[in-house]
């Protein structure tokens, strides 16, 4: 399962010329966003640990309502919130992973999370308080954003600031955990008059809005799904009681019915 990069092409002067133009309303939050982020590690190779705190709002249910049956249509959605009037192109990635729960000699339920990338990236912890939801923290590779070094540039800021909707994985402040992981079946691709939403939307989904894993599943349950970069995937969730479960879109059903079986 060989990953591919997201490319964000952000010319740095159109990106400088958007940001510097918003002294005040409208990119207010998003230049404090921006501001925030840090590099954390400083390793010999160049690939670090950077974080940042997002401070901007954004509406999931307008994004929702865009339409997300494709790639674009979802990166188009999000930038017209996050970004509005930069031009970014953005290719999905495809990558390979794992994960698990266990529960420590204190009882506490502790998940575990692996991704195996087949290019080198720098990570971005990604520190979330959305107006309405949870606060959540997760992480996003700084590859598939298009820049491994983002306090190098104009750009690399602006692309750090879409972090929040593509993240790989992450914990809400009640406990939620989710992490995507790929499958080798076809890409799923339900119509049945629900809603849309995409594979990344699904985690910010989760993070943002359930306070346990029964409440993302019903949640997710609640939407056709779209499957991003001509990849299957599935999800793993977890909550603070170890309430664990894998959420899939049955790849042996034809009709791709919702799943949630419990593991351990």
């Amino acid at each position: 399962m060989k990953p591919r990069n997201i490319a964000i092409a952000c010319g740095v002067a159109g990106v400088a010329v958007g940001l510097a133009a918003a002294t005040g309303i409208v990119y207010h939050k998003q230049i404090k966003s921006a501001a925030s982020l840090k590099r954390l590690t400083g390793y010999a190779d160049g690939y670090d640990l950077y974080a940042i705190d997002i401070a901007y709002d954004y509406d999931l249910d307008r994004i929702i309502a865009a339409g997300v049956r494709d790639d674009q249509a979802y990166i188009d959605a999000v930038v017209a919130q996050v970004l509005p009037g930069v031009p970014v192109h953005v290719q999905a990635p495809q990558f390979a992973c794992s994960a698990f729960v266990a529960v420590d000699a204190e009882g506490r339920v502790r998940t575990g999370r692996n991704y195996d990338f087949k290019d080198d990236t720098s990570a971005l912890l990604v520190r979330n308080h959305p107006r309405g939801g949870y606060a959540s923290i997760g992480f996003a590779a700084l590859n598939n954003l298009g820049d491994n070094t983002p306090l190098d540039s104009v750009a690399g800021r602006a692309a750090a600031l879409m972090g929040p909707f593509a993240q790989l994985d992450g914990v809400n402040e009640c406990g939620v955990s989710i992490a995507v992981l790929t499958l080798d079946s076809q890409p799923c691709d339900q119509d049945t008059q629900r809603p849309v939403i995409n594979t990344s939307l699904a985690i910010r989904l989760v993070l943002d809005r359930a306070a346990t894993t029964q409440e993302a599943v019903d949640l997710l349950s609640a939407y056709d799904m779209h499957a991003m970069a001509g990849r299957d995937y599935h999800f793993f969730i977890n909550d603070a009681a170890g309430d664990a479960r894998v959420v899939e879109w049955d790849p042996r059903d034809p009709d791709r019915a919702f799943k949630a079986t419990p593991v351990r």
